[in-house]
């Protein structure tokens, strides 16, 4: 039967410790470090990996402990969504390069469509959301939309939740998440997302908008040479 250890940075006696990390947010590039690469010489290398899975989900999931943290946050976040999205060229909004790759305006919809649907899952009530799909929206019905669920989920969460309710569990897919964990995915779930908008923009030559630092274009505009 295969076996393996665990080999972890920091220290193994001190994996003990990761339930003092901050729980409102934890850094995913300072979680790589943990590995699964051995674990012990008593347990099958499925189940130790299982234990592990399950022990470090929650602080790979992150959470926000504070409802002032998340809305701070999620107004960023929805603003950088919305420069992107108002820079995507609307005649190329369709365009599918692969038919494994989601075009633009599938991303677009992805993004703003779970906004509701995820939050909906939770109790809340989000205003103008509704579940018909409807993948030919034009851009500007899209933006509409996001900028009004956006709006609606941020306005919800203030109104009805404190921060003791982010303790508070919703099942969610299947699985048995609080709160403040489901705000921590919603936030996560749109950054990947918007990750692959951006690839496929730049595949249809558009400009993107950067969201942590500048983009190439945004370089060239301050008077400095695009980093490499």
């Amino acid at each position: 039967m295969q076996h393996c250890k665990l080999r972890h940075y920091p220290p193994k006696e001190s994996f003990g410790q990761l339930k003092n990390f901050p729980k409102r947010d934890v850094c995913p590039v300072s979680l790589h470090k943990i590995y699964i690469e051995e674990y012990c010489q008593t347990e099958p290398f499925s189940s130790a990996s299982d234990k592990l899975a399950e022990k470090i989900t929650y602080y790979l999931r992150g959470m926000y402990r504070q409802v002032n943290d998340f809305l701070a946050e999620w107004k960023y976040e929805t603003e950088s969504t919305l420069k992107l999205f108002s820079l995507i060229d609307e005649h190329r909004f369709h365009e599918q390069v692969h038919p494994n790759v989601r075009s633009c305006s599938r991303l677009a919809y992805h993004i703003t469509h779970t906004v509701g649907e995820m939050m909906e899952r939770t109790g809340l009530k989000i205003d103008g959301y509704h579940e018909e799909v409807d993948l030919f929206w034009t851009k500007k019905e899209l933006i509409d939309a996001y900028r009004q669920w956006a709006d609606s989920c941020a306005e919800q969460v203030k109104k009805n939740w404190t921060d003791a309710d982010l303790e508070k569990k919703d099942n969610m897919y299947g699985e048995e998440w609080r709160k403040g964990e489901t705000l921590s995915v919603l936030i996560r779930h749109q950054s990947h997302h918007r990750g692959e908008l951006v690839i496929m923009m730049r595949i249809l030559g558009m400009k993107v908008a950067g969201m942590y630092g500048p983009a190439s274009e945004e370089w060239v505009e301050m008077g400095m040479a695009p980093l490499e």
